[in-house]
Parts: structure tokens; sequence; C-alpha cells
């Protein structure tokens, strides 16, 4: 029986194969929906794009999607303003007017950089606008957009819901933490979060959600994440994990 079963791999999730399908289609068969196989192919399709290091400002690059082979072999830096640079042209083919200037040649040279040095204190690298912010201003502005109804639950968190008062589990949505907002929150200790198929491709999303988590348990709080899939397909699985885990927590 447990060859009729695989594992999803892009979301980790068990499927069972399939009536009247043919053993070398279901052996040929990675994911257990055509959207996790649309997922996959494209992290395929990226993992094999070639690559190249761009002589501006050094950092590799990699072929765009639907780009023909012929642009990609005439293709030299990584960007239009790193192609512009390479030309030495800048704003609509001027010349830059600290062109061939140094700091010690002109004044004007010595105060911009004077200035950004005072900007970028303590940041190596330049940095987004909310990372230069201060906690304070992060925590505000989350808040504000909180009392808003910025943070509105998806289909996946709207499911969870239902699930939730079928079972008759009391809880609290869309909870503002400090500067995070969860999706549920259960006897003021259990944190549960939904997480759609951008927390499992996106790189950005990952880290964010790690410091997420690395906060919350720092708080003493219990954390539980199902994906929208476990979501959709075993609800009754998830409510029994709350369950498990509340019992616990009243001990």
């Amino acid at each position: 029986m447990l060859e009729n079963y695989k594992v999803c791999e892009v979301c980790g999730a068990t499927y069972r194969r399939p009536k009247n399908t043919l053993n070398k289609v279901w052996k040929d068969r990675h994911t257990c929906s055509k959207a996790c196989d649309i997922i996959r192919r494209r992290q395929i399709a990226m993992a094999d794009r070639p690559k190249k290091k761009c002589p501006i400002c050094g950092n590799f690059f990699e072929k765009p999607l639907r780009e023909s082979n012929a642009l990609w072999q005439r293709r030299k830096t990584c960007s239009v303003v790193c192609g512009r640079l390479q030309k030495g042209i800048t704003d609509k083919g001027r010349t830059p007017w600290n062109k061939g200037l140094t700091k010690e040649t002109d004044g004007r040279v010595a105060e911009s950089s004077r200035k950004a040095a005072i900007a970028n204190k303590g940041n190596p690298k330049l940095t987004c606008k909310r990372n230069k912010m201060s906690e304070e201003a992060v925590v505000k502005s989350i808040t504000t957009r909180h009392e808003r109804g910025y943070f509105k639950p998806s289909n996946a968190d709207e499911a969870w819901y239902k699930a939730l008062d079928d079972a008759g589990i009391q809880y609290e949505k869309q909870v503002l933490m400090e500067r995070y907002v969860v999706d549920t929150l259960i006897d003021d200790c259990i944190v549960v979060e939904i997480d759609g198929h951008w927390h499992r491709i996106s790189k950005e999303v990952i880290e964010r959600d790690k410091r997420k988590e690395d906060y919350l348990l720092s708080k003493g709080y219990n954390l539980l994440r199902f994906t929208d899939i476990e979501i959709k397909k075993s609800p009754a699985s998830c409510i029994e994990l709350v369950s498990l885990m509340m019992k616990e927590v009243n001990k």
C-alpha cells in the first residue's frame, strides 16, 4: 500500500495515487497538484539558467527566462544602469558632472562624498528605508496599518477559521504583537501561522518568517505552521495537532 503514496517535493504534503493511473505516469509524478508542479518546473528552470559576471558592479546575474540565446550572448552587463555606465553615459546620453574629477581637484566631489559618508555611517552597504527606521518607528507604522485594517486574512486563513469554529475552539485572528501580526492566537500562548506557496519559494519571505519565528519563541509562545494545502486537504489533522498542543500547555 505504501507504493500508492508519495511526498510532494514542493510542499511536503503526502498524496495518494489517483485511480486508473498508469504505472509509468505514477513513477514520473513528483508533486501533489498542478500548482506544485508549476513551482517545481520553475525552480528547475531557474536552477539551470546560465550566469555571467557584470564587469561594472561585479555581481553575478542570470539569464532571463524569456530571453533568446542570441540576446544573452550579446548581453554584457546585469542592468541598463550598468550598461550605460560601461558606455560612459548617464541620463539621456549626458556626460556626468563628476567625470574625471576627484576629491582633491574639486570641492563638490569632496562635499558629496562627505554627505554620503554621514548618511551611511555604520552601514557598510546601502539599505532600504525600512531598515534605516528605528524600532519604535517600525512598531508605530505596523500598529497604524493594523488599526486601519491593512492586514486582511487570506482564503486559506478563512478556511482555517471556519475549521476552528466547527471544532468549537476559541481563538483570536490577525493579532498584533509589537512589530508582527500573527494569523491565529489560541489560549494566549499558541500561535498558528498559515503559509501560502510564497512562504516556500521566496528567500526574502523565508528569512522574514525565520525572524518572526525567533521573536515568537523568545517571547514564550508555542508555534505551529500549516501550509494552505494542508488546510484545504486535511483540516481535521491540523485541528487534532492544535488540540494536542492545548492539552500539553494546560497540563
